[in-house]
């Protein structure tokens, strides 16, 4: 399977570097677009995209004309676009461009002080967090001690709002400060600042123990989970375990099992079937039961019975999925085929992936199939893994994908130039010298 620039630039790919270094001119006005705007598809690498869009870059004798894009368009970037906040961030570390972000950091810290909603400080708030890192690793003790103290400023003039939810803000930050420079951090802040109170306002808060509410530790009954179901019958799994989930027992998921068989409404049946549609809540009675339903003319019923297949590996799975197939494509039945790979189906198999289309819109479909290839270690052969390397926009299952290929021996010689450029920096350093 072979892409075009734009998606493997998408993808964070790094043949995206391969394909522009033939003809950079070819691609100059993708590559400013890239300056100027977050392009990824995924976070999986935190802004990493920021090295691939420099390594672009460095295709070209004037980087000026490039820079100056990004310049730009971090200066009018809203501070509520944390994404793009963070992409251009990075990007402008790359560039030598420290001193943009300090003036932002600054703008938005005005910002943070304004009479802004609620919902905005929280976007303002992660821009800002996101800053001081990218500055605090850029930089000194003095870098250090600047930035906790206007952290801890912020936290003096929040006084009376609960400790926690003030901590939660910067954890992140103080992770990435502590990973630097170790259970020292407050001691060598107090040491570069004029304002040693601001930094020990903001030691008080980091240092306070999370404690979470009793409720949330209290175990949840099947019939209160089958409750919600009755009350919503289209609800899904993340809002399940959003209402609490995560507290039901295992005896409690048999429970909301054996209720299953006997619920006669077809739509709470299928509500109770998204219960086990991942790993941790997967289904504890016979999977013959969900074999049956999969026969069902109900649409999300018979969706939601291949799912919760999908997590164990059985000839009978199988089977049912190339069943499925022969009455034409359908993407839960193509994973329980992949999920139960033998060598006879890789025919059939790239056949159907060779008519997935990657885009945005279909992500739910493709994103799940290269998940399932991801999860099969060992057991996929390696033109499957392949399709999937090239395919997919997102870099977490790519590394996966790469890992796997490895640990089998069977990378392909043709992609280790490329792996060098990926925008994945876990991806890079399996192949650094």
């Amino acid at each position: 399977m072979e892409y075009g620039f734009e998606h493997y630039l998408k993808a964070g790919h790094g043949r995206a570097y391969l394909i522009a270094k033939g003809d950079p001119e070819k691609y100059r006005e993708k590559i400013l677009e890239a300056c100027r705007k977050d392009y990824a598809f995924d976070m999986q690498c935190e802004g990493s995209r920021a090295f691939l869009t420099s390594d672009l870059v460095s295709l070209f004798p004037d980087k000026t004309p490039f820079i100056e894009a990004a310049v730009e368009s971090f200066k009018t970037a809203s501070g509520l676009e944390w994404r793009e906040m963070n992409h251009l961030s990075d990007l402008l570390l790359e560039f030598g461009q420290r001193d943009a972000l300090i003036h932002k950091l600054v703008a938005i810290e005005k910002e943070i002080y304004s009479d802004a909603s609620s919902d905005m400080r929280h976007e303002l708030l992660q821009a800002f967090e996101y800053l001081a890192i990218d500055l605090m690793q850029s930089g000194d003790e003095r870098d250090l001690g600047i930035l906790i103290g206007k952290i801890g400023r912020w936290f003096a003039n929040e006084e009376g709002r609960s400790v926690q939810k003030l901590k939660s803000y910067f954890m992140w930050f103080d992770s990435c400060a502590e990973k630097r420079y170790g259970s020292d951090r407050f001691d060598i802040a107090r040491q570069n600042t004029k304002y040693p109170e601001l930094v020990d306002e903001y030691r008080r808060i980091m240092s306070h123990e999370m404690v979470y509410s009793r409720s949330k530790e209290e175990p949840v009954a099947a019939d209160e989970v089958l409750s919600w179901i009755r009350e919503d019958p289209k609800i899904e799994h993340i809002d399940l375990r959003c209402k609490g989930l995560v507290r039901l027992s295992s005896d409690e998921l048999t429970k909301v099992a054996e209720t299953l068989m006997a619920e006669s409404d077809i739509e709470v049946k299928a509500g109770i079937l998204a219960v086990f549609l991942t790993e941790r809540f997967k289904w504890p009675l016979d999977i013959s039961i969900l074999i049956d339903l999969s026969y069902s003319e109900h649409e999300r019923l018979r969706t939601n019975a291949c799912q919760a297949l999908s997590f164990f590996r059985s000839d009978r799975n199988r089977e049912r999925g190339l069943e499925i197939l022969e009455g034409g494509y359908d993407n839960e039945a193509l994973k329980l085929v992949i999920e139960n790979f033998r060598e006879e189906d890789e025919e059939l198999v790239l056949g159907y992936l060779s008519g997935i289309p990657i885009t945005s819109d279909n992500e739910g479909e493709w994103h799940g199939i290269v998940s399932a290839i991801s999860k099969r270690h060992g057991d996929i052969s390696l033109p499957i893994l392949k399709w999937a390397y090239e395919s997919s926009w997102c870099s977490c299952c790519r590394e996966y994908i790469v890992e796997d290929m490895l640990e089998k021996g069977v990378f392909p010689e043709e992609y280790r130039e490329e792996v060098k450029w990926d925008a994945n920096l876990d991806i890079r350093s399996k192949f650094e010298a």
